[in-house]
């Protein structure tokens, strides 16, 4: 009997995910990315996040430091927030622009990384055009508004 409950324990270890492996399984198995906004860190004390828009709708925010939400948390667009945002990316032509409107040699400068349909661009506010600026603050506005779940501490 004892061994039965040790066999049954060892594949219950084993088999077990925690809910944020089930969310990132889930997420990279059904959804596609289809926006990406991620600010990185500075020598101060500037946000650093990833917010993420999937073909779904869904969305998964990842805190990391200095901002409001730490760790991972997921939520959801209505059709009209999802529409609104692609119609930005596709009036600024953004898979025509630059990949990169960066000052190379700053290195204090936070940048954003804006990803649409897999074309990623790097930008610095100082010197980016007001177009992507406007995006980028779009979508920090959206990840502020939207109603959240956290699933995690961590990030992954």
């Amino acid at each position: 009997m004892k061994i039965l409950w040790g066999i049954i324990l060892v594949f219950s270890i084993i088999s077990c995910k925690s809910q944020e492996e089930l969310v990132t399984d889930t997420l990279s198995e059904e959804k596609k990315m289809i926006i990406q906004l991620k600010k990185t860190p500075c020598y101060g004390e500037c946000p650093v996040f990833v917010f993420q828009v999937f073909d779904d709708y869904s969305t998964v925010y990842k805190g990391i430091r200095f901002t409001d939400k730490i760790g991972t948390f997921t939520g959801s667009l209505s059709k009209e927030e999802y529409d609104n945002i692609i119609n930005k990316f596709e009036d600024a032509s953004f898979l025509s622009l630059n990949k990169s409107y960066k000052r190379e040699f700053i290195v204090d400068l936070p940048s954003i990384v804006l990803t649409y349909n897999d074309y990623r661009i790097d930008i610095h506010k100082a010197v980016a055009p007001q177009n992507l600026k406007d995006i980028a603050s779009d979508l920090e506005d959206l990840s502020n508004s939207l109603d959240w779940n956290k699933i995690s501490d961590t990030i992954k």
